[in-house]
């Protein structure tokens, strides 16, 4: 497949018949993506048969249509196959759904506040490629740790940092307690 470049982002050339992916969902409120198959394509021009229109075929401009991933998630989601908007947000979803908060997105992690509290795992136990925050306050610690030594430089500090952002209500708070406990 060919691939070009339009509005700021990589998209293929072409989608092949019976391909499954996403539109975007204009008549359910609870949700902003619907699955479609691919039907037809000429040029920019695709026809998808919606899943959850009775069946109806819809006539779309391509940069409107985004191919699906494989019904998996993955702890990294730049592990997905597909890395387009509504790939990003049902990996988030089902994740959350089966209460894994977290996800990385290469080094940084994502959280998805659940709304009810989840057991923590034992840091001392923890894999250090499992997304949560005990994780990323290991890997940090363990990267300073290794720049100094590797500096050359006795004395030498090697700083590291981590940054919290999200909107309000997001877990920032609590995200950030249990970095300073695991670093601590």
């Amino acid at each position: 497949m060919k691939k070009r470049k339009s509005s700021g982002e990589l998209r293929l050339d072409s989608l092949n018949k019976g391909q499954a992916v996403w539109i975007e969902n204009t008549r359910n409120p609870d949700s902003i993506w619907e699955e479609a198959i691919v039907e037809d394509q000429t040029g920019q021009f695709v026809v998808v048969r919606s899943r959850h229109r009775g069946g109806v075929n819809l006539d779309l401009i391509q940069d409107s249509v985004f191919p699906k991933n494989p019904n998996t998630t993955q702890p990294d989601m730049t592990s997905l196959y597909y890395i387009n908007e509504p790939c990003i947000l049902v990996n988030l979803e089902q994740r959350s759904l089966k209460d894994e908060a977290y996800t990385f997105m290469g080094n940084v992690l994502v959280a998805v506040n659940p709304l009810k509290r989840l057991t923590n795992p034992d840091p001392k136990s923890l894999n250090p490629l499992t997304p949560h925050p005990y994780s990323v306050a290991e890997n940090s610690f363990e990267q300073m740790l290794f720049s100094y030594e590797n500096s050359g430089f006795s004395g030498e500090s090697v700083n590291q940092s981590v940054v919290t952002s999200g909107e309000s209500g997001a877990g920032k708070t609590e995200s950030c307690k249990m970095v300073l406990q695991q670093l601590v």
